[in-house]
């Protein structure tokens, strides 16, 4: 296709750079490869987004535009998922005003019915990354809190399955979620970049479920039967985990 049609652009969108090492392309001074990163957006578009396309017809508390900033980092993508369920629930109760309770049960709907974009983020994590991510969305509790590495390790000696802690390459994980915006840091201490992620992964993937998942994989290679035991998620907890509050305080 390209080369009959010298002036024919391709654009390719997604979550990770597109691999381009395996394709035969075409070899000419005008051809040009160029990846471009799109950012998240600023607080003052993230309300601009939210605001201007309703403006007259609902009106939002300023904690709930905080709050979706909060919750999406300001990726364009997920304000546009809440904003547009947070229209289709409003037009459906005829509310005219989006107060906390409002953008609370829209977030519940949202984690109720997850996008299949956030299964793919999922799926194109590698098994060590799965478990980090599982580990620290059960380890903060809060949008707010933080972890720094040796708290991370810490926290999880205190837990039943704190022997992941030692099996883990936590700063070079933490570093490398970073540069991949999954997290970011503050003052040397990491927390997710979209809270609603963490919400996400501490509904859908518990630590329980992903260590069962990836744990046989990330098993340490000895032969002290005692470690293995001790490396084995046999005992997971029972019962409904207690639902978090989607509400910050």
């Amino acid at each position: 296709l390209l080369h009959p049609e010298p002036r024919m652009v391709f654009v390719f969108t997604g979550s990770y750079p597109v691999p381009f090492t395996h394709l035969r392309l075409p070899e000419h001074p005008t051809f040009r490869l160029m990846q471009y990163d799109v950012s998240f957006l600023t607080p003052a578009d993230v309300h601009r987004l939210i605001t201007e396309p309703v403006r007259g017809y609902l009106e939002f508390s300023p904690l709930v535009l905080r709050r979706i900033y909060r919750l999406t980092a300001g990726h364009p993508f997920y304000v546009q998922v809440i904003c547009q369920t947070l229209v289709d629930h409003c037009n459906g109760r005829r509310l005219g005003y989006v107060n906390t309770d409002t953008l609370t049960a829209v977030i519940e709907e949202i984690l109720e019915n997850p996008l299949p974009h956030m299964f793919y983020f999922w799926n194109e994590l590698s098994a060590r990354e799965q478990l980090t991510l599982a580990l620290l969305a059960d380890l903060l509790s809060h949008p707010d809190h933080l972890l720094t590495t040796e708290q991370f390790r810490r926290a999880l000696s205190s837990r039943p399955y704190g022997f992941w802690a030692n099996l883990l390459p936590v700063k070079r994980l933490f570093r490398e979620l970073e540069q991949r915006r999954i997290l970011y840091r503050r003052e040397g201490a990491c927390a997710f970049r979209m809270d609603l992620l963490r919400l996400w992964i501490r509904r859908e993937k518990s630590i329980w479920r992903v260590m069962q998942e990836v744990g046989e994989r990330l098993r340490p290679d000895t032969d002290d039967p005692s470690r293995l035991a001790e490396a084995s998620p046999v005992d997971s907890p029972t019962g409904e985990q207690n639902r978090e509050a989607l509400q910050a305080p």
